[in-house]
């Protein structure tokens, strides 16, 4: 399980090759990731900070949440998308810290 693999448990070779919708083909990990860092960049950095976030919030990511995703994105593109600068800055944040008009103590 999680271990690269070059046949299948039935001993049939592993064809990870795919086509997606718009005729682009990929081929394995390495494809996927020159995929999407070459055209869907901006996309993916978007929605792994809008996940991360929501996760850490324990909620949906609002409108309000927008101005602190545009900075964790900034913030990333800034320091070589290192994603402990995202957990920083999501740790830093008023969301974070507080709960909805109440400020969180050391109770």
């Amino acid at each position: 399980i999680g271990r690269r693999r070059e046949t299948s448990a039935s001993g049939l070779p592993i064809d990870s090759r795919t086509s997606l919708p718009d005729g682009t083909e990929i081929e394995g990990l390495t494809g996927l990731r020159n995929y999407l860092l070459q055209t869907r960049r901006d996309q993916f950095i978007r929605q792994f900070c809008q996940k991360l976030l929501g996760y850490a919030l324990g909620r949906e990511v609002q409108l309000s949440d927008e101005p602190l995703l545009v900075e964790i994105m900034e913030r990333l593109s800034e320091n070589e998308y290192r994603s402990s600068v995202a957990v920083e800055r999501i740790v830093l944040s008023d969301q974070f810290r507080q709960t909805r008009g109440k400020e969180m103590t050391d109770d």
